[in-house]
């Protein structure tokens, strides 16, 4: 069964045209191709036209608002199709905000996506050198670098030797970070937050 756009005709009788409207009516509200995808169908009672989910169609066009109105929309984007949030009066779509991004890892080292862009990674690191480069992609787990920059390293001592106290970070990069420690050795929890 298909939905019949052009029916009744106006030259229709109705005797013809009853079993295409009625075709159509419960086409209408299939829980396979029409209203009843995302909602509750119209014949299910009293939770009718409430949303069991919402599926978004990737947009190949950022879209634009009025005053007044907001747009929640899907993009494409180079890690997989992520969901945006466009303001009112976003007209030039320019100023969208992104929603989802890279599936959260839950680990010792583990990193989310919070909405709006920004991300933020933790963990654990060992010093095997008095300056060591790291990458989030190097960690183990391994972890995904920002897509832009790394905004900010807080590091906390692991172990209580004094030299741990002295360290320094630098070398902020979208794919990690650099910490200076005045001795091998020194083990640090911690936190980035990037974009």
């Amino acid at each position: 069964m298909t939905y019949n756009p052009n029916i009744p005709k106006a030259t229709d009788p109705l005797s013809q045209s009853q079993s295409e409207i009625k075709t159509n009516f419960s086409l209408i509200d299939s829980d396979t191709q029409g209203f009843g995808v995302d909602h509750v169908q119209l014949v299910a009672g009293s939770n009718q036209g409430k949303h069991n989910q919402t599926t978004y169609r990737e947009q190949t066009v950022d879209p634009t608002t009025i005053a007044d109105e907001i747009k929640i929309w899907a993009k494409a984007t180079a890690g997989g199709t992520r969901l945006y949030l466009s303001p009112e009066g976003d007209n030039p779509a320019t100023n969208f905000y992104q929603f989802t991004g890279d599936n959260p890892i839950v680990n010792t080292n583990g990193e989310t996506y919070l909405p709006g862009g920004v991300g933020i990674k933790w963990g654990s690191i060992e010093q095997t050198s008095g300056t060591t480069a790291y990458t989030y992609t190097g960690l183990s787990p391994a972890l995904t670098a920002f897509d832009n920059d790394t905004l900010g390293v807080f590091l906390t001592p692991k172990n209580t030797t004094a030299s741990t106290q002295n360290f320094i970070v630098s070398t902020l990069v979208p794919g990690g970070f650099t910490v200076s420690s005045a001795s091998n050795g020194s083990q640090f929890y911690f936190m980035t937050i990037g974009y």
